[in-house]
């Protein structure tokens, strides 16, 4: 699992009550939502601050916004579990539930549950958000400082941020 945590397999009737309960606490907690920025201040322990100034989400557009958080997601391997819901503990739906729920249909009894969860996690993914954005940004800047010399390509650039920006994610 990422950050560490420990992927529990029992799947039976307790345990995935146990799971939906923990996934509600997180998601419904506004002091959730409120600490998901402190993510940048773990990274700066181990990415140079000054990689992280420069950056003003609020005078950002809503598509630069979305359009930064999909070339995250497009590059970085922890981003992307994150976005489906396999990280740390089992407290959302793992990767091999979401993958074996694509056959299920939409039934509404799992829309209006999708609907719930979404609503009560909005906080907390905008958290993530804003924290996972500067976090890419900052390994970014830190890849083109480093290597300046080397006159990478876009692409380089974007790939060996990735691996920087995974490093970070799971160490905090």
């Amino acid at each position: 699992a990422v950050n560490g945590g420990i992927k529990n397999t029992d799947t039976g009737r307790f345990a995935k009550f146990f799971s939906k309960y923990k996934a509600a606490r997180v998601a419904g907690n506004i002091r959730v939502a409120i600490q998901q920025p402190t993510a940048i201040v773990r990274a700066m322990a181990l990415i140079d601050p000054k990689y992280f100034f420069g950056l003003n989400p609020k005078a950002m557009t809503p598509s630069q916004i979305k359009s930064r958080y999909q070339e995250m997601l497009t590059y970085t391997a922890t981003a992307g579990v994150k976005e489906l819901g396999g990280v740390d503990v089992d407290t959302s739906g793992s990767i091999s539930n979401y993958l074996t729920d694509l056959g299920k249909g939409n039934s509404i009894k799992r829309k209006a549950g999708d609907a719930a969860d979404n609503a009560f996690s909005y906080l907390a993914h905008k958290g993530d958000q804003a924290a996972w954005l500067a976090i890419w940004a900052a390994c970014k800047r830190e890849v083109r400082d480093i290597h300046n010399n080397e006159n990478l390509s876009s692409e380089e650039i974007k790939k060996r941020a990735a691996e920087r920006f995974d490093e970070i994610t799971n160490q905090t």
